[in-house]
């Protein structure tokens, strides 16, 4: 899975000893290729070294934030990308639709469908 999709880690320490030896194999035996990982971590958790041998090592970015009572900033965050990710399907498909010349049926119709 770590080299064929994006891997986004939340609620997860980045110093879990299983997930180290994980990324370990997956990076010996893919040689470092793979798409862009990424982690929401606590920015107290996390160094800068630490954030630069994550990413350099294993291709996981670190995105840090100040966590408050019950880390509300992550389901804030997984509401913003829901959003961003509606908001590229959809300018995908419009841009697919012009390419097709769909877009220009559908305004072609008449009002009552026909």
């Amino acid at each position: 899975m770590f080299i064929m999709k994006t891997i986004l880690f939340m609620g997860s320490s980045l110093h879990d000893v299983d997930l180290k030896l994980v990324l370990e194999s997956v990076n010996e035996a893919f040689e470092g290729k793979g798409p862009r990982h990424y982690a929401f971590v606590p920015a107290k958790e996390c160094s800068e070294a630490e954030e630069i041998h994550w990413r350099d090592f294993f291709g996981i970015y670190v995105m840090k934030y100040e966590p408050s009572e019950g880390h509300p900033e992550g389901e804030e965050f997984l509401r913003n990308l829901r959003a961003k990710i509606a908001d590229r399907k959809k300018a995908k498909a419009a841009l697919l639709d012009d390419r097709l010349g769909w877009s220009d049926r559908v305004s072609e119709k008449s009002p009552s469908g026909e």
